[in-house]
């Protein structure tokens, strides 16, 4: 049922009844994939691993839903699940909601919630320094060029 309630975006309540009546599953996969790859995926899976049913889908967006909150929780019970990659296609917690969720304020909500500081959330091929300032003890970020030419 945690699984379920995670790919159907169940309410941060809903996932704390299931952790609290299962605190195991959290820990098992189905399909290949923890309940937070199932979080961070939603209905983004790969079609011939799992589809929704034709028609209407069984378990619609709620209003209550709030995916960081979600993120939060299964994290909390599951630490080392950030790290874990999916057994279906590599992917971890972060990587999908990468791929999945569009730039923005949503976005750095969701991989916060999940305990990404906003240096790690800067893809690593931006990043081609990293220091820290001697005047005002910033952390200073700079973007790699595209191309780089040295004379």
């Amino acid at each position: 049922p945690l699984h379920i309630a995670c790919l159907f975006r169940a309410s941060p309540a809903v996932i704390t009844y299931l952790l609290g009546a299962y605190p195991k599953a959290v820990h098992e996969t189905a399909l290949g994939m923890l309940p937070i790859h199932m979080a961070c995926a939603g209905f983004e899976l790969p079609s011939p691993i799992l589809a929704p049913p034709p028609g209407p889908v069984p378990f619609p967006m709620n209003d209550e839903y709030d995916m960081p909150e979600t993120l939060r929780r299964l994290q909390k019970a599951f630490p080392d699940s950030l790290n874990m990659p999916s057994q279906i296609n590599g992917m971890t917690p972060k990587t999908y909601i990468d791929e999945i969720l569009d730039d923005g304020s949503y976005k750095d909500e969701c991989l916060e919630a999940l305990g990404f500081t906003r240096d790690e959330m800067v893809g690593e091929e931006e990043i081609a320094e990293t220091r820290v300032s001697d005047y005002d003890n910033t952390t200073l970020t700079t973007r790699v060029p595209d191309e780089v030419h040295c004379d």
